[in-house]
């Protein structure tokens, strides 16, 4: 066998089997299941084993006998391939390994600011020089080390062990396709590998650039992939994103973009700061959505469209994710009555409101709640929901600006809960009798809670400044 281990992920570990890319192949080790993973050349293997143990078990994972060291390798099929071929197909599977990790979905839990995400890359390798990247969780450090180095300090407390499956990397089969099936020439290839490496970048946390660097870095991503002249870029951009993404000029697609080229990207290399770190919607009155996570989450759509496969996500929900709560708000109020929200199929409109900051005008969120309320107190006025319907007229009883409004759409929300847990669902069937309202009213009390709690908070604070 002509295999070679070209080093380890340390804390990050693959648990549904081997990862296969090209010719490598990403394993964690060990496998409870019976299986053995371990490289079957045995010079690979001792050396798995030496570079494994300078990584403590306390990151590992817990089992009966104890805490276990895990983390996956890199292996690859040398055969036919000389060091600097080994070295350019080790490097490809590791960018693209990254990228369909670093979906700014799975990463933008709470804060995409602040995502928690591993860095790590392949370094040069003699022929028997056996190398690991040590990647600090958040930070731009590293530790070199290999076989004949002592083994290093160990880490600091902001380094976590992450498990992984291979659902959690986005596209994995539709990648694998292009770069491995011969659909690609080696140019358009390079300069998508290219591409993502800056993608990649982008994730990083820097001790001094902070976001400005970030955004920098998908810029140089976005100019990459489109290979963006050397005069009117901004004008080029606008038009590379509208044929990519199938939108018009003066769309809110064409506006990102306008808004990301001229006042993020242009105003950051020249002056180290944008004008602004979050994107405004033209009909909204407050900046609401990150231009970094927009641009990393816009950037995979068109490296989608250029290696001809279908997009994550449809422009529709692109677009919704560009439009704040405060303009979906206005759209409902403006069509008015309950009547009118049913009859032009606007209640799907409910669906596109996010937990998210800033979540829209509080005489709007009370308005659209009384309103849908309103109307499923009627329906439920013959059935048995005592419970539910007495929270509900408990809110539609609250006056506009009563300070624990957020906490009764909590009650509603548990109330909810509760009858989808009773009777074996017999109430779950009997609300679904009365009305489907019932389910646009539970996702709406499930954002109105969080937003006039959030709105509540805000108020309090802005008191407490003055």
């Amino acid at each position: 066998m002509m295999e070679k281990l070209l080093g380890i992920l340390p804390y990050i570990y693959f648990f549904d089997g081997p990862v296969q890319l090209g010719p490598v192949q990403f394993i964690g080790v060990p496998d409870w299941q019976g299986r053995d993973h371990a490289p079957p050349v045995s010079r690979d293997k001792e050396c798995l084993q030496e570079l494994t143990k300078c990584f403590p078990v306390s990151r590992g994972l817990k089992s009966d006998k104890g805490a276990i060291r895990a983390i996956t390798y890199f292996l690859l099929d040398n055969q036919g391939r000389d060091d600097n071929q080994t070295i350019v197909e080790a490097r490809k599977a590791i960018t693209l390994l990254r990228y369909m990790m670093l979906c700014p979905d799975l990463q933008a839990v709470n804060d995409i600011e602040t995502s928690s995400i591993y860095i790590f890359e392949l370094p040069p390798a003699g022929k028997d020089e056996y190398r690991i990247y040590h990647g600090w969780i958040n930070f731009n450090q590293e530790e070199w080390i290999t076989v004949i180095h002592q083994k290093f300090h160990p880490p600091g407390w902001h380094v976590d062990f992450r498990i992984l499956s291979s659902h959690n990397l986005e596209g994995l089969g539709e990648i694998k396709n292009r770069f491995y099936g011969n659909y690609l020439n080696s140019k358009l290839e390079a300069e998508i590998l290219l591409s993502m490496d800056w993608y990649n970048l982008s994730f990083q946390r820097y001790s001094i650039r902070g976001v400005a660097g970030h955004l920098v870095d998908i810029a140089t991503a976005f100019e990459t992939l489109f290979q963006l002249p050397q005069h009117q870029k901004t004008k080029e951009f606008r038009r590379r994103i509208r044929e990519s993404l199938g939108t018009e000029e003066g769309s809110i697609l064409d506006e990102w973009a306008t808004r990301f080229y001229k006042d993020v990207r242009s105003e950051t290399v020249h002056t180290g700061k944008p004008l602004s770190y979050l994107f405004k919607h033209p009909d909204a009155q407050t900046p609401h959505l990150s231009f970094l996570w927009s641009a990393q989450r816009i950037f995979r759509e068109c490296v989608a469209v250029k290696l001809g496969i279908g997009r994550h996500l449809l422009n529709e929900h692109l677009v919704e994710r560009l439009t704040p709560n405060e303009v979906i708000l206005k759209r409902l109020r403006t069509v008015g009555s309950f009547q009118k929200i049913r009859d032009t199929g606007s209640l799907w409109e409910i669906l596109k409101l996010k937990q998210i900051y800033p979540v829209g005008e509080r005489d709007d969120i009370v308005w659209l709640g009384k309103t849908l309320l309103s109307e499923l107190a009627t329906q439920l006025a013959s059935k048995k929901l005592s419970s539910l319907l007495s929270t509900i007229e408990s809110i539609l009883n609250s006056g506009d600006n009563d300070e624990m409004l957020g906490w009764k759409y909590v009650e509603l929300v548990e109330q909810f809960k509760k009858v989808s847990q009773q009777d074996s669902g017999k109430a779950v069937k009997e609300l679904a009798e009365v009305s489907s309202l019932a389910f646009w009213v539970r996702h709406f009390a499930e954002f109105a809670w969080y937003a006039l709690t959030v709105l509540h908070s805000n108020e309090k604070q802005k008191v407490h400044s003055s």
